[in-house]
């Protein structure tokens, strides 16, 4: 009796265990087009800020230019200033998913019984992180190119 009461759980565990995996390949099959469709709609609402921030910075950037900054240097400025909004988000956003994990691992533990895995970031984790600074550094060359391209008059007209 003792035999088949240990057999029985040893199989319910890896019942379990085998559901739990299945469980998650599938989420995380389910979940991937949606973060992709978070990202672009993440990456689309930072150049639209940034589109307007050209528009508004046109005096700025025209006052720069005729203190003898070159076209080149403010592309540079507008794409910097795209990367660092996205490293930035990217950085707050691992950090508060490491601290949410971390403050719900023994509570979701003790509540459940189904511990939650903390470890560093990945490999993976890393070039997704790396991933989205580049396309935060990319999508800010289109409104760069136009501040690239405004003529110092422009900005300098009383309006």
């Amino acid at each position: 009796m003792i035999v088949l009461l240990l057999a029985y759980r040893s199989l319910r565990n890896r019942i379990v265990t085998t559901c739990l995996s299945v469980l998650s390949l599938a989420l995380s099959v389910m979940l991937s087009p949606v973060s992709g469709a978070v990202l672009i709609i993440g990456l689309l609402a930072l150049l639209a800020a940034l589109y307007a921030t050209v528009h508004e910075r046109r005096r700025e950037v025209a006052v720069l230019r005729a203190l003898g900054l070159q076209s080149r240097q403010i592309f540079a400025l507008f794409v910097l200033e795209s990367a660092l909004v996205s490293a930035v988000g990217t950085i707050l956003g691992l950090a508060s998913i490491y601290g949410v994990l971390h403050f719900t691992h023994h509570p979701q533990q003790a509540a459940y019984g189904i511990p939650l895995l903390i470890a560093t970031a990945s490999s993976r984790v890393s070039l997704y992180a790396a991933s989205i600074i580049v396309a935060g550094g990319l999508v800010g060359c289109i409104p760069a190119m136009r501040a690239y391209l405004d003529d110092r008059a422009n900005g300098l007209n009383a309006r």
